[in-house]
């Protein structure tokens, strides 16, 4: 038993202290990890994230599991980020957290129809959510960490769309030929009107709430938790209530300025300061080194008594 409990303490000291996050996008709350881990490496198509120094990126999970012993593996988003980390998580027996975006129900209304990905659900691991209104297993909550909310005069005479590809693109400006529509390059703390393309608490939602923009974007679960109709924003399930709200926003932009005030209010509800991200992550990471001590002591435990059978 002594013997057990040695290998036990000489596995379970080390600290959990090196990520291996999968995920595609969300990059802000994925390098916000190096606020947390010693070392995180990103497997992901990252371009010019502008990484601290303790974050790396890595092109091929094979050579980079030979070089790097990682003590969790943390997907970011459904589909093939979480099979990715189950696979990882599976081949290098180590902990993992699946961090949920968007609810089961997200893709079954949508504009321009697309298809929820056949993945196959994993139990494994432990989830948490990224949103207040996207529920986990373990009911677990850590949002993104807060920025200081922007307050630069909007310029309503343009109505902007949250880039999407080409195909989902032509059919909302299709739509609204007869409005002045723009593509937004990234965000603009100048855009007053943005419509947004993505389903679910996108990014592109809540770095518009946070500049003071007036949203409109699509009708989903989580959305209709999130915005107030005509207080903070706007929601559309389908072209032609688009259509028919677009054309109220512009008859009306000269009285937008309580709904801008309001979304930058939305914003700093649904995100937290960097003390709190540290404190909650913190958390899950003793969580994470209890759970695998008590694995590990079972295991041995197990094996012991079965050594002992057999001698």
């Amino acid at each position: 038993m002594f013997l057990v409990n040695n290998i036990i303490n000489s596995v379970t000291k080390k600290d959990i202290d090196t990520a291996l996050v999968v995920c595609d996008g969300r990059q802000n709350y994925a390098i916000d990890l190096c606020k947390v881990f010693k070392k995180v490496f990103f497997y992901t198509p990252f371009n010019d994230p502008g990484l601290p120094k303790n974050g790396y990126v890595i092109m091929n999970t094979n050579v980079g599991v030979l070089q790097t012993s990682f003590d969790v593996v943390i997907s970011i988003g459904e589909g093939q980020s979480a099979t990715i980390a189950d696979e990882i998580s599976n081949k290098l027996h180590i902990p993992s957290v699946k961090i949920r975006t968007v609810t089961d129900m997200v893709c079954l209304r949508r504009p321009f129809s697309v298809p929820e990905p056949n993945v196959p659900k994993s139990n494994n691991g432990l989830e948490i959510s990224m949103y207040s209104s996207v529920e986990s297993k373990s009911g677990i909550c850590i949002p993104d960490i807060r920025d200081e909310t922007l307050n630069i005069e909007k310029e309503y005479d343009n109505i902007y769309l949250a880039q999407a590809p080409e195909n989902i693109i032509s059919r909302y400006t299709g739509l609204l030929n007869q409005f002045p529509i723009k593509i937004a390059q990234g965000i603009n703390p100048s855009h007053g009107i943005i419509i947004d393309t993505w389903l679910g608490n996108s990014s592109h939602l809540l770095n518009s709430l946070r500049t003071g923009a007036v949203v409109i974007c699509p009708r989903t679960l989580e959305s209709e938790m999130l915005i107030k109709e005509g207080v903070n924003g706007f929601l559309y399930k389908d072209f032609k209530e688009l259509l028919r709200l677009v054309e109220y926003i512009y008859k009306n932009k000269s009285s937008l300025s309580s709904v801008s005030e309001s979304a930058k209010q939305l914003y700093l509800e649904n995100t937290i300061t960097r003390k709190e991200f540290e404190t909650r992550w913190g958390e899950i990471i003793q969580t994470l080194s209890q759970r695998s001590e008590e694995d590990l002591r079972k295991y041995y435990k197990h094996e012991a008594k079965r050594y002992s059978n057999i001698t």
